[in-house]
């Protein structure tokens, strides 16, 4: 299958590639505190219980990056790529980092602070400001459908 091959400062850090991609991105993002970090992904399709199919995302973070850091993207054949970081479904934005040091809400990407709380479950993480702007959209919707 094709595939990227990352590198940085000259030392292959993964491959991804998923066997039934139909996109592979990668990319270098500057967060709010100006931390550059850099990831791919690869879109997918699994089939579902009903016959249908579902598109799935495969994720693969590489650490923080420095200035001056060399980062190297090569478009291989690969047969067996790295171990994603993160699978997750396909159009749900994706935290900036997986390591955990930085907290984002998967709903509008704000970091968690004092005053933003983020609650979170093994599937994803949701901000209180999130939280309470949903919870006005559902209270709306069901004094419309009453």
């Amino acid at each position: 299958m094709i595939g990227f091959k990352i590198s940085l400062n000259n030392n292959i850090l993964f491959t991804s590639a998923h066997p039934d991609s139909f996109c592979l991105d990668a990319s270098v993002t500057m967060d709010v505190s100006n931390t550059l970090l850099l990831s791919t992904f690869a879109a997918y399709k699994v089939e579902t219980k009903k016959g249908l199919f579902e598109a799935k995302q495969a994720f693969w973070q590489a650490p923080r990056l420095k200035i001056e850091d060399e980062v190297s993207i090569t478009i291989v054949e690969i047969d067996k790529p790295s171990s994603a970081t993160a699978h997750l479904d396909y159009g749900v934005k994706h935290p900036l980092c997986f390591d955990g040091s930085i907290k984002n809400c998967d709903f509008c990407g704000k970091e968690e602070t004092s005053s933003l709380v983020l609650f979170e479950r093994s599937s994803g993480r949701i901000c209180s400001s999130c939280v309470k702007h949903y919870s006005t959209v559902l209270e709306h919707n069901e004094g419309n459908n009453a």
